[in-house]
């Protein structure tokens, strides 16, 4: 008793920094900090325990053995009894390793010889890294024991810090379970209970209070309290430990600050760390983190679990991996919660690819994100997410480029099949509501403004809600897509929108979440969200502002606020992008009345045939100088027109054709035309 040991051993077997072998009597108010390197049988305290008691004992150094039953206080415990201890430093073995114990020998009557090797280890934990390439524990390597029921067998307030192993890249195949139980306690239980809550005796053991940016596990009465300042100080300090950077609770997460950490996170999840209810948070007063060659953190094999809070930062990202699946901030996610951050910069990989997570699995909530980056892959590619299954997401949008080959959506790529249609996959419900797109969206099949292809057999339930979501048609018939096919650009009464109801009437659209900004003569304002638009960081609000701002000098193409034309190079856009198919069904274009005059020399009309103009057109009564000389058919201002409105014009000059010629208009399919008249001259063949 009373007595430290420190310095250095290094031996075979039976080794301890106290005793290496005990065959019974009492070994008490001791410690180690002596750094031990052996084979087996090794412990901070004692090497192996045969009868006896060990009580009020810590072990502050490293424990390495090369061959098995290596423990922080006891490498091997037979017949006595281990109370009131601790371990706070890293154990290493190759089997039967422990954060306390190393292996206790078989107890009870399984076999009659060995009917008296009855142990009890009570009233300790271990809050050190522990690792082994097979039967590895937080408290007990191996536990023999068969029957803990009986108080000579007891096993009771025993814990170990799961936290600390979760950060832990363990030089051995093995370490012990990081999911919280009985045993397994994140680091805010050890360091912030009281008494009664440990089960600890108040005689026997210290809490002290948090300090600053240092917390403090609980310590022994009989060190921490001793006159003796070296053995006080040692105290302290084998039980101090700073939180600055989170615990991994939801009170105290784990805090992000860096690329660095960012990328790490996503190295331990690679390897195994699945952080199942663990929380990260981004720390205040970072606004934006760079993520050049970022590699997605999780896989199908190692999903990421845990929850994420962004904290309103911006992740600049870069992800060029074509080749590969499940792209994203967030390869492959579940259970958690992922919220609160915003990404610009290119997201390009294969299938499952979307700028917050590529594939969203088991009870995900995802939240609170906006999407200004390039998202690019093959298929099932979306905004924010590349596939869901059995998910949660809402207060989200998108205002960046996504394009893919199949499953392509402003918001979600694709949805897995849910209800009952499948037996096996009925439990695969998910909901995405209060959301929206006004970025832009192509693909060559299955494409959608929201969602590519909603695989969702019933969304009348709660759990497979489809509400309060909207994309901006303007800006998907504005939009040269490079792909074959985009959504649709003609606005309804359900998800599409014209870009200016966006502006002005979505508070009655889009929950509280979201803040509205009044338009103004020069700009417009898509919603935001909430939680970036009221940060407490400037920055935070001035990406939150840029990110939803719209020049609208240009117009916005519906009837209060048309797209507006003055030079003959804008008439030229229109032409062209009709051509290209856009029929502008439901849109508005106006000249300024400051124009006057266009002179359209050797001019193409707006419209053919084949890809007709359905917009509507008012000319402000600007003169339009025509020069056609051709053999084709459709032919005048307008080639072929319908459904929309042309008014508020002349023509002049000449027209020279085949069939379907007129000054306004070649075609007429539908529509109306008013207050024009012609002034050119016609020379063509029939219907003219």
């Amino acid at each position: 008793k009373n007595l430290y040991v420190s310095g250095n051993i290094k031996a075979n077997n039976y080794v301890g920094g106290i005793v290496g072998y005990q065959e019974s009597g009492t070994i008490k108010d001791v410690y180690n900090l002596a750094k031990i390197n052996a084979a087996s049988y090794v412990g901070g305290i004692v090497g192996s325990s045969i009868s006896g008691v060990i009580e009020r004992v810590y072990n502050f150094n490293d424990i390495t053995g090369t061959g098995d039953r290596v423990g922080g206080i006891v490498g091997q415990l037979q017949s006595t009894t281990l109370t009131d201890s601790y371990n706070r430093s890293e154990i290493i073995g190759t089997n039967y390793v422990g954060g306390l114990v190393g292996y206790t020998w078989r107890n009870g009557n399984q076999y009659s010889s060995y009917t008296t090797y009855r142990n009890s280890i009570t009233n300790s934990y271990s809050s050190g890294l522990v690792s082994s390439n097979s039967n590895v524990g937080g408290i007990i390597g191996y536990d023999y024991s068969a029957n803990h029921s009986t108080s000579p067998n007891a096993r009771t307030n025993l814990y170990y810090d799961v936290s600390v192993l979760s950060l832990y890249d363990q030089p051995k195949n093995q370490k012990p379970s990081v999911a919280v139980s009985t045993q397994g306690r994140k680091s805010d239980f050890l360091l912030y209970s009281t008494h009664a809550s440990l089960g600890f005796n108040e005689d026997i053991w210290v809490l002290k209070p948090k300090t600053g940016d240092y917390a403090f596990y609980p310590q022994l009465k009989v060190f921490i309290e001793n006159d003796l300042l070296r053995v006080s100080g040692k105290s302290n300090d084998s039980v101090k430990v700073n939180v600055k950077d989170g615990l991994g609770t939801k009170e105290i997460p784990f805090l992000i600050r860096t690329k660095f950490d960012m990328d790490e996170l996503s190295r331990k999840v690679s390897e195994g760390n699945s952080y199942n209810d663990y929380y990260f948070k981004v720390d205040d007063g970072i606004a934006e983190i760079k993520l050049g060659n970022f590699i997605p953190i999780g896989t199908s094999s190692n999903p990421f679990q845990g929850s994420f809070d962004g904290n309103g930062v911006n992740f600049d990202i870069a992800i060029e991996r074509p080749n590969a699946n499940r792209i994203g901030l967030y390869g492959y996610v579940t259970v958690g919660v992922i919220e609160n951050f915003s990404l610009t910069g290119s997201v390009k990989g294969r299938n499952h690819v979307g700028s917050a997570a590529g594939f969203a699995h088991s009870n995900i909530t995802i939240k609170n994100i906006y999407n200004q980056a390039k998202i690019e892959g093959a298929s099932e590619v979306g905004g924010l997410v590349g596939r869901v299954q059995q998910a949660t997401l809402t207060n989200l949008y998108n205002r960046g480029e996504i394009i893919g080959t199949n499953y392509v959506g402003g918001l979600v790529g694709y949805t897995w099949k849910n209800g009952n249609q499948y037996s096996s996959y009925t439990t695969y419900r998910n909901s995405i509501t209060n959301s929206y797109s006004s970025g832009l969206v192509s693909a060559n099949s299955n494409v959608g403004g929201i969602i590519g292809y909603d695989h969702s057999a019933n969304h009348s339930t709660s759990a497979n809600a489809r509400t309060n979501l909207y994309y901006d048609v303007i800006v998907i018939a504005e939009y040269d897509q490079p792909m074959a096919s985009k959504p649709s650009s003609l606005e309804s009464a359900t998800y599409a929108l014209n870009t200016s109801k966006f502006f002005k009437e979505m508070a009655s659209r889009l929950n509280s979440d979201f803040v509205f900004l009044e338009i103004t003569d020069t700009y417009g304002y898509y919603p935001q969200l909430r939680v970036f638009a009221e940060h407490d960081l400037a920055a935070v609000k001035e990406e939150s502002v840029e990110s939803v701002k719209v020049n609208i000098e240009g117009g916005l193409g519906t009837e209060d606020i048309p797209f507006y034309i003055e030079t003959v190079a804008e008439m030229i856009e229109l032409q062209e992008k009709v051509a290209n198919g856009n029929t502008y069904e439901g849109f508005y274009f106006e000249v300024r009345d400051t124009v006057g005059q266009l002179d359209l020399d050797n001019f193409t009309p707006i419209g053919s045939n084949t890809k007709p103009f359905y917009g509507s057109f008012n000319g402000n009564f600007t003169e339009f100088i025509l020069d056609i000389d051709t053999t084709q058919n459709y032919q005048g201002l307008f080639g072929y027109f319908g459904k929309g409105t042309i008014k508020n014009l002349y023509v002049s000059g000449n027209i020279k054709a085949n069939n379907y010629v007129g000054g306004i208009v070649g075609y007429q399919e539908s529509g109306t035309i008013k207050d024009v008249y012609n002034l050119a001259k016609i020379n063509a063949a029939s219907y003219v």
